[in-house]
C-alpha cells in the first residue's frame, strides 16, 4: 500500500479552513510565481559589460575572462569581479556598501550600480538580442 502524503485530517481541516476563492487564489498566484521565474530564467546570457561613470563610458568589459577591474569612482577605486560569465561590485569605500547587495548579474540587460559612486554596469549580448530584450532589470 502506497503511503500518503498527507493525512486524510490533514487534507479536510485545510479544505474546511479555506474557500474556493482562497483556493484559486492560492493557484494563481502560485502559477504567477513560475511564470516570472521562468520568463527571467529564459533570459539570454550577456557576453560583454558596459562600465559607465556619470553616464560617460568607461570601460567595455568581456564576461568570457575572469578577472578583477577597478574604477575610480567619486568615493574612490570601485573593484569589479567577473568569474564565471557573471560580474559584480565586490567593494568600494562607502559604509552602507549598498552595491554589492545586488550581487552576481549575468543576464542581458541586467544592471548593477553603486550610485554614490557614480559607477554604474550595464550587460549586454549579442546585437540581435538587444533589440528585442528589456531596457533593464531591477532587483
Amino acid at each position: 500500500m502506497a503511503r500518503r502524503l498527507f493525512s486524510k485530517s490533514l487534507y479536510y481541516s485545510l479544505h474546511e479552513a479555506t474557500s474556493y476563492l482562497d483556493r484559486l487564489t492560492i493557484l494563481l498566484c502560485f502559477m504567477a510565481i513560475i511564470g516570472i521565474t521562468a520568463t527571467f530564467m529564459l533570459q539570454p546570457h550577456g557576453n560583454q559589460a558596459v562600465v559607465t561613470l556619470d553616464n560617460n563610458l568607461i570601460n567595455t568589459i568581456s564576461l568570457e575572462k575572469d578577472a578583477h577591474y577597478y574604477v575610480n569612482g567619486h568615493l574612490g577605486p570601485v573593484r569589479v569581479e567577473v568569474k564565471n560569465q557573471q560580474i559584480r561590485i565586490v567593494e568600494y569605500d562607502s559604509p552602507r556598501m549598498i552595491g554589492t547587495r545586488t550581487g552576481w548579474v549575468q543576464h542581458n540587460g541586467a544592471i548593477t550600480a553603486c550610485l554614490p559612486c557614480g559607477v554604474v554596469i550595464r550587460v549586454l549580448g549579442n546585437q540581435e538580442d538587444n533589440s528585442v530584450n528589456y531596457d533593464s532589470i531591477a532587483r
